[in-house]
């Protein structure tokens, strides 16, 4: 049997974070991004992060952590402004992963926010 391994992301908006599950469920990375950057409360995936991924792990799968238009509208209504470059899964994943692990299939996990998951085996 061949082991799958899920990248599962928390960035774009509080506290960037990288993580790998093997299928075994065995926990084989995990990486916050403001310890690469030296920024508190980092939003982004820092380039040394996603290198050491990189080198680290094949990827098989991504998964998010958001419905990104759904944030949008939360933060539209607090009064934070709408950003229109980050209002879909595919426009955060592709600047925050920067070009990396472009070919890998995505699923937007369920978050307390959300009602479902939503999977794509369309690459990003």
């Amino acid at each position: 049997m061949s082991l799958r391994h899920y990248l599962g992301i928390s960035a774009g908006f509080h506290d960037a974070a990288t993580a790998v599950v093997r299928s075994d469920g065995e926990i084989v990375h995990a990486a916050h991004s403001e310890r690469y950057s030296g920024l508190k409360n980092d939003q982004n995936l820092h380039p040394a992060q996603l290198a050491e991924l990189a080198a680290d792990c094949e990827i098989d799968h991504i998964a998010y952590y958001e419905r990104p238009w759904a944030k949008q509208l939360r933060r539209l209504r607090s009064g934070e402004g709408f950003d229109w470059q980050q209002c879909t899964l595919r426009q955060v994943l592709r600047s925050q992963l920067q070009g990396r692990f472009d070919r890998v299939p995505h699923l937007l996990s369920t978050s307390s926010q959300s009602r479902g998951s939503w999977i794509s085996n369309q690459p990003v």
